[in-house]
């Protein structure tokens, strides 16, 4: 699953080294509009929906965050 999240984040930016960054969010890599394209992506590749109360820093600062978000959505 990090390879496909790393895929969906690289259609985004792919000029992140996404294996090491921590803090996607903190640092405004990703800005509120990439923001809005990762989660649509995201539904689309891994058919989840992420509600709003799902949509916070800490659940997008990383491709670990990520993934566990969509993990845990997905049951």
């Amino acid at each position: 699953m990090k390879e496909r999240v790393i895929a969906v984040l690289n259609e985004i930016h792919d000029d992140v080294d996404y294996e090491s960054c921590e803090a996607l969010m903190d640092d405004q890599i990703l800005s509120s509009l990439d923001l809005m394209q990762l989660i649509a992506a995201l539904d689309e590749e891994f058919s989840v929906e992420i509600p709003a109360e799902e949509i916070s820093v800490d659940n997008f600062n990383s491709v670990a965050a990520i993934e566990a978000l969509v993990k845990r959505l997905q049951g």
